[in-house]
């Protein structure tokens, strides 16, 4: 009987061990796997890779192809020669001008002038650009400028200069001299000149001021001098002298009241205008 006891005493005790044992084996293993689970990251084995890899291959196939960033062209290369000539012209007259260089750096504000004409298009006035362009490029922000007339550039000895070679031009010219009054004409200019800005040509501001300035003293002598040299007819009764002074003062009082362009034809129909009034006899009443 205590034979048995001590067998079975014997018994449990080692499959005690064998249990314990097999149990911290088993524990030991789970501790490692979850070790080697936490070293390995979420997704293992080449099997996951692949399907991650798949995936974001079906993802981009998917997706639309994105465009290529399209590359703007520099002002320069879009604009042409004429307009690149112009503010070429703004460049000089920036650099030469003392207030807009020291205002501005003169390279990028022609730039600047040649990217706002690019964009308003060839209709648009040298002032409009001039005035869009006002505080770019500006060498010091603190020299901006609220509003455009507060830039009172004056009158510049250049500018005086032009204007009495315009006089100078039109005193050296009988036949203009006598059809123009010279000092009017060359005020006109400068009024122009600091109204259209630099860049536009001389021939261009003359041409506006065609009908303009008449110099209507040397208009009525040449319209004298021709008609006592010409065959006209004056009425009975009337001498030539008489008829001839009778038609440069209708000539100049038509002229004086002309509004627009003085052409050939313009003035071909003011003579015909005073011969027709000085051939009535009621016109010397």
């Amino acid at each position: 009987m205590r034979f048995l006891s001590i067998s079975l005493l014997t018994a449990l005790l080692f499959s005690y061990g064998m249990t314990h044992s097999y149990a911290q084996d088993a524990q030991q293993e789970t501790v490692q796997e979850q070790t080697v689970a936490a070293e390995q990251p979420t997704v293992t084995g080449e099997t996951g890779e692949t399907a991650q890899s798949d995936k974001a291959a079906e993802n981009t196939e998917s997706e639309p192809p994105k465009a290529a960033p399209v590359k703007k062209q520099n002002a320069f290369s879009r604009a042409s020669d004429k307009q690149i000539a112009e503010a070429q012209r703004f460049y000089n007259k920036c650099k030469d001008n003392e207030t807009l260089s020291t205002r501005k750096d003169c390279k990028c504000a022609a730039t600047s002038y040649l990217e706002t004409r690019l964009e308003l298009g060839d209709e648009a006035s040298v002032a409009q650009i001039t005035a869009d362009n006002i505080n770019t490029c500006l060498k010091d922000e603190k020299s901006a400028i609220k509003n455009p007339n507060d830039l009172d550039l004056g009158v510049t000895e250049t500018q005086i200069k032009e204007a009495q070679s315009v006089n100078d031009w039109c005193e050296s010219k009988k036949d203009v001299k006598n059809k123009i009054d010279c000092e009017c004409l060359a005020a006109k200019y400068l009024e122009q000149r600091l109204e259209v800005g630099p860049l536009i040509g001389r021939d261009v501001i003359l041409g506006t001021l065609n009908g303009e300035c008449h110099n209507l003293v040397g208009q009525a002598g040449v319209a004298y001098s021709s008609c006592m040299r010409g065959s006209k007819n004056p009425p009975a009764g009337i001498d030539q002298k008489q008829y001839c002074e009778c038609y440069s003062r209708a000539y100049t009082q038509s002229l004086e009241q002309h509004a627009g362009k003085l052409g050939p034809s313009s003035r071909n129909n003011l003579l015909f205008y005073a011969r027709m009034k000085c051939g009535k006899p009621d016109s010397y009443k």
